[in-house]
Parts: structure tokens; C-alpha cells; sequence
């Protein structure tokens, strides 16, 4: 699913980036699919830490509901210890996710995918799947994937009843994909910001030639951003504070010593003037442009002073 031409396979092009290598674990997902021509999903290692188990040698094509369960099941099991999970989804795969993401939703009231990577997903379904069921009327897997089937029907109405608490989503989608067209690709309710157009067809959209091509370099992208913002998110939880003295000479401390204020309501602003000077300085730090932030610290400190002048 994921190896190019020259046996370059996708998840070690991307390991080899080192704020990837630095700060995530890389899986595969396996499961058995037969699909008229689809090829079944190959169980591979090498560069990449497998946490899943491998595929047994029963070979039976089973619904795309059951193998969400099976995927719940591996990252109960295999991923217990991580609190955050990136989901990157090729074609039917995507559809499994979904599934898991709305039942982990549903079960927990939150998720640990926190991004959710969606290449050329049947999302609508795909009118291939019309043809197939011709061929395969008894494959659980292609009744689900036909368009307007009860399956997608309800994951995408769930779906949408849950847009604001499922992982931030991007769909990419192939310019020359017969099996599953754009419009196909893309759920319901997605803005530009979100979609990815790929000079890829249905197969070779997730195993990019080159480090160049659009879809290596959008999802390097994307998960660049989730660190980033996951590192900020960090830096902006407030921080203990450990009272040495350097805040004793500052204006906002010698007015509410002048003002007699108990020596409790002193250290909880220099708590709070310590958080708020990290804070700044690590958005700094890390490229963001303050200037973006002045009318909200310029209300903020507004509200401090009106509440401190009651105060004094």
C-alpha cells in the first residue's frame, strides 16, 4: 500500500525527517481486504517500529464496522501508553478511522487521534463500488462503500453532528482518481483550507516518488504544525513558580504593598505575572508574531486594572 516503484517506502521517507524521527512513533495498520483487483495489505518492518500484530492467515473480507473495532482494539492494546495519535488513511482505510474516531467519541466523550490525514477516501462513497457489487454481492466491505449506503450514511451524519469535537481533518484527493473522485474525497462541510488536490490516481496517491511530490510535502506539513502547536499548547500551561525575590522590586508589587494587601494576593500576581512574561517569551521564541496578540493583551491588562483599582 505505502512502497513506490523503487521500494521506497512512505512512513521511512517521513521517519527520516528528524522532527518527525524526534517526536513520534510510526505504525502500520493491517487488515485483509479483497476488493476485486485491490491487493491485500502487506505486513511490513524494516525502519519502522510495528506495534500491531500480524494479520492472521484467515483470509475473509469482513465490514468496514467490524475492522473499526479491530483497530479500537490494537490501539487499546498496542498504544495504551500514548495520549496522542495521528491517523494517515489511504481509501478504505479512511472509512475504518472514521468509524473508530466516532465510536472512541462516543465510548470516551474525547479521542486521542488528534489529526486525522484522509487520502483518497471514499467518504461519499464510490460509484466503483456500483460496479463491483455486481461481481461481489456478498462482500460486506463494497456494500459499504456504495454511495448512499447505510454505513456511510451513518458515519457521515455522525460525523457532522460531531464537528466540533473530532480531530482537525485533511482531505487529499487525487486529480486522475477513477475510484474515488473528488467529490467523493471530501466529506461534507470542508473548507478550501482543507482539501489537498494531488496529480496522483487512487493507488499511487500514498506512495509518493519523491520527497518533492505535493502529498509528502502537505503531510510534512501538517504534521510540522501539529508538533508546533502541540509544543506551544505546552508552553502556554502555566508554569510553577518559585519566589526568589527578582519580583519584589516590581511597580505592580510595591502598589499592593503600599496598599497593605495580604501578603497571599502578592504572590498569586507574581504567579501570574511570571506566567503571563514566560509565556510571551516562548511565543517569541518559537516565530509567533506578538503583534497579532495586542488587542487581546491590551483588554486583558484593561480588565486587571479595573478589577486592581476596586481592590486598592
Amino acid at each position: 500500500t505505502w512502497t513506490n516503484s523503487s521500494k521506497y517506502k512512505f512512513p521511512e521517507m517521513l521517519s527520516e525527517e528528524d522532527f518527525i524521527n524526534e517526536n513520534f512513533d510510526i505504525a502500520y495498520f493491517n487488515y485483509f481486504t479483497k476488493l476485486i483487483d485491490f491487493k491485500k495489505a502487506r505486513f511490513t518492518s524494516g525502519l519502522i517500529r510495528t506495534i500491531f500484530a500480524k494479520p492472521s492467515n484467515i483470509a475473509k473480507n469482513i465490514s468496514i464496522k467490524s475492522l473499526s473495532e479491530h483497530l479500537k482494539s490494537s490501539i487499546e492494546i498496542y498504544c495504551e501508553e500514548y495520549k496522542n495519535i495521528i491517523l494517515i488513511a489511504h481509501s478504505m482505510g479512511g472509512l475504518i478511522s472514521k468509524a473508530f474516531i466516532l465510536d472512541d467519541l462516543n465510548e470516551n466523550e474525547s479521542t486521542k487521534v488528534k489529526l486525522f490525514l484522509s487520502l483518497a477516501v471514499p467518504h461519499k462513497g464510490s460509484n466503483w463500488a456500483n460496479i463491483g457489487g455486481k461481481l461481489a454481492r456478498s462482500n460486506p466491505q463494497v456494500i459499504d462503500l456504495k454511495p448512499l449506503s447505510a454505513f456511510l450514511d451513518k458515519v457521515n451524519e455522525d460525523w457532522i453532528e460531531n464537528k466540533e469535537r473530532i480531530p482537525k481533518t485533511v482531505y487529499y484527493f487525487g486529480q486522475y482518481d477513477e475510484i474515488v473522485e473528488e467529490q467523493n474525497a471530501v466529506s461534507y462541510q470542508v473548507g478550501k483550507k482543507l482539501k489537498v488536490a494531488c496529480n496522483n490516481d487512487h493507488f499511487n496517491i500514498c506512495k509518493p516518488e519523491s520527497k518533492n511530490s505535493i502529498v509528502y510535502k502537505g503531510i510534512k506539513k501538517d504534521l510540522s504544525t501539529y508538533v508546533k502547536e502541540k509544543h506551544f499548547s505546552e508552553d502556554m500551561k502555566p508554569k510553577t513558580f518559585i519566589d526568589d525575590g527578582k519580583l519584589d522590586d516590581e511597580l505592580f508589587v510595591l502598589k499592593l504593598l503600599i496598599a497593605d494587601v495580604h501578603n497571599s494576593l502578592i504572590d498569586d500576581s507574581k504567579q501570574t505575572f511570571f506566567n503571563a512574561e514566560y509565556m510571551i517569551r516562548s511565543m517569541i521564541s518559537k516565530g509567533y508574531d506578538i503583534e497579532e496578540l495586542d488587542q487581546l493583551y491590551n483588554n486583558l491588562e484593561r480588565l486587571y486594572r479595573i478589577y486592581f483599582n476596586k481592590l486598592v
